[in-house]
């Protein structure tokens, strides 16, 4: 399991600014862009979703 954050960038039918969701827990990105879409309770076929690794801090 690997951190995700999930970015939702709304398509030309959508206004409005970028979702982000932080902290999203998943195997992979497209388990991650699932998950954040069911906790946001968004479709996500509206939005362009981005998901990225988060970086492990530095103890």
């Amino acid at each position: 399991m690997h951190t995700w954050n999930v970015d939702f960038v709304p398509r030309a039918k959508i206004t409005g600014g970028t979702l982000r969701v932080e902290g999203v827990q998943a195997s992979d990105k497209n388990a991650a862009i699932i998950s954040a879409a069911s906790r946001e309770r968004i479709n996500a076929a509206h939005y362009k979703p981005r998901a990225t690794r988060q970086r492990k801090e530095a103890a």
